[in-house]
């Protein structure tokens, strides 16, 4: 249970950190949706994806 807990604070950082970037790398979208899924956030990893594929 706290490992989850863990899990979702660092998503959160790190979500929130990405939307100040300019330009995000694919390697690091792969990780966020993967991150994504693990965590059950479905709609973070939509949004993910779709960066993703325009690119």
């Amino acid at each position: 249970m706290a490992e989850a807990a863990v899990a979702s604070q660092a998503f959160a950082v790190a979500d929130g950190a990405v939307v100040r970037l300019t330009w995000v790398p694919a390697v690091l979208l792969d990780a966020a949706i993967s991150a994504a899924d693990r965590l059950g956030y479905a709609q973070r990893s939509a949004h993910y994806r779709a960066a993703r594929s325009a690119l």
